[in-house]
């Protein structure tokens, strides 16, 4: 749990310094469209670690077995 929580903190800090520089440095028209495609891409790779650890460390085993 501990290491999903960290996975998608700092997804979402990464998200938010990237619209900040990407606020100062872009033009404004491709700052939205721009800005969803790194969120789609952060919140991609915190999935894929978080899936990658719960399965290495067996949690996701454990999940499954239980419901």
């Amino acid at each position: 749990m501990q290491v999903a929580s960290a996975a998608w903190g700092i997804a979402f800090l990464i998200d938010a310094i990237a619209r900040v520089v990407m606020a100062y440095t872009l033009p404004i028209d491709s700052v939205p469209s721009l800005g969803a495609l790194v969120l789609v891409v952060l919140l991609g790779m915190a999935q894929a670690l978080v899936t990658v650890h719960g399965r290495r460390s067996g949690a996701l085993a454990l999940i499954r077995n239980r419901g």
